[in-house]
């Protein structure tokens, strides 16, 4: 007897395909079945056994993203030697995904397309999209450069990866990130009436999010390791977005397309005097505003390194950032603002 095919079609199911001569009767017993990991075993809940394809369906505990799993049998009594074969766990998995058009949440099947050193990647199904070098691009920039700068990355999950969410965005976002799937699905349910996917995640929109992967992907990252420094703090967004921004230049060595956008100004809001601590969301001269203000006070101090100690603020709000200023340079939020401004003219 011997394995001749093996596949987790999804989170719940490892399907086997025995090759060789017919097993007996005992491969639909689960205490034959081990499945292990280098994030820990996983347990066989139940086996249904076809000996006409001699195919074994294997119900197991839900698996994690992105890691290979070791599927061992042992024949009961000695009676062979054990078969053992590796596969990637969960060729497909749901999510609860934001609902643009209702405000509400949704489920959304996905296919994996890739799997990275710190990633793994989900496509929603039908969407067909190439990614590009998204994954080398992560692994070797984006999660090693803002990890050392920023905090360390939560592993709510147990597999020691993000998941990186390929979604047809419609025209709603490049990317997100959603900070509900940073807790248990019963806290989630208990405070927002919200599923959680417990899970590290980011959304890229399928449509371009993949295409401007150097910009999106480090912007949505940078949301996350926000969300485990600083928790349900978002009270002040110029700090926690325009950080986002921020984090593009520190992980691609520098963002032109930000700068020209605020020199184009084309609705003339920055010239007219545009807040940098009232928020606009999805107005992106607000972004740029936060992104040229933050990078001059690091300009001003230990340049991109100073990004560390910006996000280590623990609100961000003005009364803290103002603090922050007058030790780093003597100067208060307002003459540092206005200096900002010239320099920048």
């Amino acid at each position: 007897v011997s394995l001749e095919d093996i596949s987790a079609p999804d989170e719940y199911t490892v399907v086997l395909i025995y090759g060789g001569a017919p097993p007996a009767a005992d491969a639909g017993d689960a205490g034959i079945y081990a499945l292990t990991s280098d994030v820990g075993p996983l347990a066989v809940e139940s086996v249904d056994y076809d000996p006409d394809s001699h195919a074994a369906t294997l119900t197991t505990a839900k698996q994690k993203l992105g890691i290979p799993y070791t599927l061992t049998v042992t024949p009961p009594g000695g009676a062979a030697a054990d078969l053992s074969a590796d596969f990637p766990s969960a060729d497909t998995a749901t999510f609860w995904i934001y609902d643009w058009s209702t405000g509400g949440q949704l489920e959304q099947t996905a296919v994996r397309v890739e799997i990275g050193e710190t990633c793994v990647v989900y496509i929603e199904e039908g969407a067909g999209v190439a990614i590009g070098d998204t994954v080398q691009n992560f692994d070797e920039e984006v999660y090693p450069t803002e990890t050392a700068l920023f905090i360390d990355a939560p592993d709510l999950d147990g597999n020691g990866k993000i998941t990186i969410l390929g979604l047809d965005g419609q025209g709603n976002y490049g990317g997100y990130f959603d900070p509900t799937n940073a807790y248990t699905d019963e806290q989630a349910m208990s405070w927002w009436g919200m599923h959680s996917n417990e899970m590290e995640i980011i959304h890229l929109d399928v449509n371009y999010g993949f295409d401007m992967d150097d910009t999106v992907a480090p912007h949505e990252f940078q949301h996350l390791l926000y969300q485990e420094r600083h928790g349900e703090n978002w009270d002040w967004t110029y700090h926690n977005e325009g950080l986002a921004e921020c984090a593009v230049r520190a992980v691609t060595g520098g963002y032109e397309y930000a700068i020209d956008f605020y020199f184009w100004d084309y609705q003339s809001l920055i010239a007219q005097g545009l807040s940098l601590v009232d928020w606009n969301y999805a107005l992106y001269e607000n972004y740029v505003v936060a992104f040229l203000f933050w990078s001059y006070v690091a300009a001003q101090l230990d340049g991109i390194d100073t990004y560390s100690d910006i996000f280590d603020l623990d609100t961000g709000s003005p009364e803290e950032v103002q603090d922050f200023l007058v030790d780093g340079l003597g100067l208060d939020f307002a003459d540092v603002q206005l200096n900002q401004m010239i320099a920048t003219f």
